[in-house]
């Protein structure tokens, strides 16, 4: 439900930024030409510019957040490893196997928590096929899709 209800907010802040954009560009490059005394043209491209620096600065901090989780994710899966074997030495494999059926299900709850947040009526629509991370990925073995698709980038410029 949360999932959903954050999903709706977006949607209704891009709505909102759609209006307001153009309203907020023409006023932006007016004050930004009468307080440098630069030209119209001038000023709107200054503004072009800072809007893209915005943009970049916005995907390089979901990149960031993505590459954490993914690392929590990588810490996660070894802290749970390192713990199975620790108490295979110390109990024997029968408490161990059980240990690492615990750490599968805290991870496999975790896992369906977070998708269930993904399941509302946009979130399955724009999420890439592979954004959820296997085991291969955790250890390493495959990179992590973190591209922001035309459209993302257009609404940042926005």
């Amino acid at each position: 439900m949360a999932g959903w209800m954050m999903s709706q907010v977006g949607s209704a802040t891009v709505a909102l930024g759609k209006l307001a954009a153009p309203h907020i560009e023409k006023g932006a490059t007016q004050a930004l030409a009468s307080l440098t005394s630069q030209s119209s043209n001038e000023a709107s491209n200054q503004l072009a510019k800072a809007g893209e620096i915005a943009s970049g600065t916005a995907a390089a901090v979901s990149n960031m957040y993505k590459g954490l989780e993914n690392s929590s994710k990588i810490l996660a899966k070894n802290m749970a490893d390192n713990t199975v074997k620790i108490v295979s030495h110390k109990y024997g494999t029968d408490v161990a196997e059980l240990t690492g059926a615990a750490f599968a299900t805290v991870g496999n709850s975790y896992s369906a928590f977070q998708n269930a947040g993904e399941l509302g009526p946009k979130g399955s629509v724009n999420e890439p096929e592979n954004s959820a991370i296997g085991d291969d990925q955790a250890q390493g073995d495959k990179k992590v899709n973190v591209d922001l698709d035309e459209e993302q980038i257009r609404w940042m410029r926005l």
